[in-house]
């Protein structure tokens, strides 16, 4: 297998050949900003950034960097200091519309506002616009096996199997379990009626922990007529939640090739930094002409033969990371065809269950089965260096 270094967060050139804005510097908030604030930087812009880890590679690339003590509660205390700017949210603020719209007093958003996610994020308003998996808020939830999932969290966090324990409507819901394949697609949406599908991809799972996301794969080529139930899924979304920029579809297609809608999230999803490295398109660009004028593009432009495997590493135990960890992991795995991201800086406590840090891989195996075997051996390599890693 033919591995490729992913491109560099440096500056990239013809590729952006996208209409001047007036935006020419951007504010990014979430738990985790540094894939966003690296695509935002490849694409000529200037990027602050308000982030709960403040790895060492968004310090990087960010003009300014501000740590998040309390997560969301800091945030806006932290943006009402700064200088007026747009700004885009990326993962864990979708589950917390208050804070967004605190802060869209001071600084114009660049996404979806605090009242639309408030029903977007509804399984109940979802429900009423695609194809979901039965879902129940109370008993009896019916025969066969459901998952109780809860209403704010992020990458399978708290999704566990139902049993007959009460739990609270405003706080979870029970959805029906469907077997199949996780993945997920990225949308362009211009907030009235239209929609571009983007890439899909596959979600990378461990059998150990089922729900929890750990990485994706793509950009992946579903069969035609899957691929077209995909691409109508977006438009009922833009339509009735005024969905503007990127978002992102989770879906599970199940055993009779039907697909089911799990989750949105309107936002910059995990999956845009592979369809932004791979392919090489201003997303954020077309993010903020979608937002601003509510373009869509033409037409995608030329896409990528390669496809790559975003691999998110989590520490079984509390850890306090050193920097000859990741030495250590440079030379068990193929250093050339591996980048690393995400990356805490020396001294970082990180609690058992949390994120260490993140791994891209670039190949041109255009089978996503066959590469991921391949990452899971290179995981499998570095639990040999550190077992608490998974």
């Amino acid at each position: 297998m033919q591995m490729q270094p992913p491109n560099p967060p440096g500056q990239l050139e013809s590729q952006f050949a996208v209409t001047p804005s007036d935006v020419d510097r951007l504010l990014v908030i979430g738990a985790s900003c540094r894939a966003l604030a690296q695509a935002a930087v490849r694409e000529g812009l200037k990027v602050d950034a308000i982030d709960l880890f403040c790895d060492t590679d968004l310090k990087t690339v960010a003009q300014t960097v501000r740590r998040i003590e309390t997560f969301p509660n800091d945030i806006p205390r932290l943006t009402a200091a700064m200088d007026r700017q747009y700004w885009m949210y990326s993962g864990g603020l979708e589950n917390h519309p208050g804070a967004i719209d605190e802060v869209c007093r001071s600084h114009p958003l660049l996404g979806i506002s605090g009242e639309n996610l408030r029903s977007v994020r509804s399984p109940e308003s979802l429900a009423q616009q695609v194809k979901i998996p039965d879902t129940r808020v109370s008993f009896p939830l019916g025969e066969g096996t459901w998952l109780l999932k809860p209403r704010h969290s992020g990458g399978g966090l708290g999704i566990h199997l139902a049993n007959s324990e009460p739990f609270s409507s405003e706080s979870h819901y029970a959805q029906r379990q469907i077997q199949g394949t996780t993945g997920s697609s990225l949308f362009l949406g211009d907030g009235k009626s239209e929609s571009l599908l983007l890439s899909s991809f596959y979600a990378i799972t461990c059998p150990n922990d089922p729900w929890r996301y750990f990485g994706s794969i793509g950009p992946i080529s579903l069969p035609a007529v899957t691929g077209q139930r995909c691409a109508d899924v977006g438009r009922p979304l833009v339509r009735a939640y005024a969905l503007t920029g990127l978002f992102g579809v989770d879906w599970i297609l199940d055993d009779d090739g039907q697909l089911w809608v799990l989750e949105i999230n309107p936002r910059w999803t995990a999956t845009a930094e592979i369809c932004h490295r791979v392919h090489e398109w201003p997303l954020v660009r077309w993010h903020i002409n979608a937002c601003l004028n509510g373009e869509l593009p033409c037409e995608r432009p030329a896409t990528s033969n390669h496809m790559m495997a975003k691999r998110i590493l989590y520490t079984r135990q509390e850890i306090v990371f050193e920097a000859q960890m990741l030495k250590e992991w440079e030379d068990a795995v193929s250093a050339e065809s591996i980048q690393w991201c995400d990356i805490p800086h020396a001294g970082t406590t990180i609690q058992s269950g949390q994120p260490v840090c993140t791994f891209l891989l670039l190949s041109d195996n255009h089978d996503p089965q066959s590469l991921h075997a391949f990452t899971e051996t290179q995981v499998e390599k570095l639990q040999q260096c550190n077992s608490f890693l998974h």
